[in-house]
């Protein structure tokens, strides 16, 4: 029922958005002169930080800067072969500590449902949009209807251990996100391009509606893809986005993506 709900909602804030009276027509605007007058803050930094220092940076900007309502962080364990090491022989591979990093933007709802966004922190371009969205709604002093948490994950041996360990702890504590907004600069589709992994008729949803409704601020693809994507560590639809070369129009892209589909 809320699947179809937020479809409705999808659809009326579209229908809407011929009027620039419509508040959140206004606010999707408004992400965008907040990109043109901020600026990317967070690329540069993180790109030049040593990779052993990001996490402790995001977690202070998290906090000091952003202030979210909730920062934890979740430790997990992988298994890294060793060089050479037979493909099905774990004994052979070195066990090592992975970290994740969860923060939550608070919702309206006394009972929201949650959605996410995620990067790799050791993709530290994909990290600093994550940052920068968040950023972005906490000056517009948004409340949106749904909890947004952003992770931040070490990829471990797949890339995407981290992620698999976060999503593993909401299940543990009976909570299961929506969806998530997954942000890459190495991802192999092409750039500044969402796929939307989900069922079909919702993924059809969202590729018919949403393109018009950014086109005034920014020029992104938008494509169905695979769902359940095979050997993704988790099942959740996966909105998946490759970051390009302008990142200004990647970061009003996904600014305004993530508060309409919240």
């Amino acid at each position: 029922m809320k699947r179809f709900l937020l479809i409705l909602t999808v659809a009326v804030l579209a229908a809407a958005g011929c009027t620039k009276k419509v508040p959140s027509q206004q606010l999707v605007y408004g992400f965008a002169q907040h990109f043109d007058k901020e600026g990317d803050r967070y690329t540069e930094q993180l790109v030049q930080l040593d990779p052993g220092k990001r996490a402790d940076f995001i977690t202070l900007q998290l906090s000091r800067v952003i202030k979210a309502a909730d920062i934890w962080s979740i430790d997990f364990e992988y298994t890294e072969k060793a060089p050479g090491a037979d493909s099905d022989t774990l004994q052979a591979g070195v066990t090592k500590t992975g970290e994740a990093i969860v923060a939550e933007l608070q919702s309206r709802e006394k009972d929201p449902t949650i959605s996410m966004i995620s990067a790799c922190l050791d993709d530290p371009a994909a990290c600093a949009a994550v940052l920068d969205v968040l950023d972005a709604f906490k000056k517009a002093k948004l409340r949106p209807a749904f909890a947004v948490r952003a992770v931040f994950f070490d990829g471990g041996a797949t890339g995407t251990d981290g992620l698999k360990a976060v999503v593993d702890d909401f299940v543990m504590s009976n909570e299961l996100a929506a969806f998530d907004i997954h942000v890459s600069s190495n991802d192999t589709i092409p750039e500044r391009t969402f796929i939307i992994e989900d069922k079909l008729a919702f993924a059809s949803k969202i590729v018919e509606i949403i393109p018009e409704y950014l086109q005034p601020v920014c020029d992104v693809d938008m494509l169905t893809g695979e769902f359940p994507r095979k050997g993704w560590p988790t099942l959740i639809p996966t909105y998946r986005y490759r970051l390009g070369s302008d990142r200004l129009t990647d970061l009003k892209a996904l600014t305004a993506f993530t508060f309409l589909l919240n």
